[in-house]
């Protein structure tokens, strides 16, 4: 998977060198000659990205851990909070109609605060993922896919959804960067 990963990684590098190349009206160029070494750079990434299972376990039970932690902080209803300990900027959120991609703190901010306000209206009081799939990818990025409930505050479930959070080690800790919505029978899944 890492190698399949790391591949498409060359190949969209090569076509936005392409893509620079054309829009700053630079003579055509062909690329193909940096194919070779594109994919030997990405074979070398792949090579310095792999862990031991010992290594992805450890940060399995830290992005579980952080996972715990932005569900507590999200339930918190604190924007503030959420935007400075839970969520990266920028931000990519992917719904089933839609996608949003928030650039600075504030845009987190003011999105958090927004959709728990919507929620809080409907009733909701906390959010929780019961058994999550932790995919790691790297020491410092990993995925936490599963069926999340959220609550009433009398503890009756409001609704079930699927979500995959994308998570990246900071200077800060654990963070989400990426939200994808999925089916909740259906988390994203990988061996560790």
């Amino acid at each position: 998977m890492i190698l399949s990963l790391v591949r498409l990684m060359a190949v969209v590098s090569l076509a936005s060198v392409a893509a620079v190349s054309t829009r700053a009206q630079a003579p055509p160029r062909d690329t193909r000659a940096l194919a070779p070494n594109a994919l030997a750079s990405a074979q070398g990434a792949q090579t310095a990205v792999q862990q031991t299972a010992a290594e992805r376990e450890v940060v399995a039970q830290e992005v579980a851990a952080a996972l715990k932690e932005y569900h507590r902080l999200f339930s918190s209803k604190r924007a503030d909070e959420m935007a400075e300990r839970g969520y990266g900027a920028p931000l990519v959120t992917l719904g089933r109609d839609n996608f949003t991609v928030l650039q600075t703190r504030k845009d987190v901010e003011a999105w958090a605060s927004s959709f728990v306000s919507r929620l809080a209206t409907q009733g909701w009081d906390r959010s929780e993922m019961p058994s999550p799939s932790i995919c790691v990818l790297t020491p410092t990025s990993a995925i936490a896919s599963g069926e999340f409930v959220r609550y009433r505050k009398d503890g009756s479930v409001l609704g079930r959804f699927g979500n995959a959070y994308v998570f990246s080690k900071t200077a800060e800790g654990w963070r989400v960067v990426a939200m994808l919505s999925h089916d909740p029978a259906k988390p994203l899944r990988c061996d560790r």
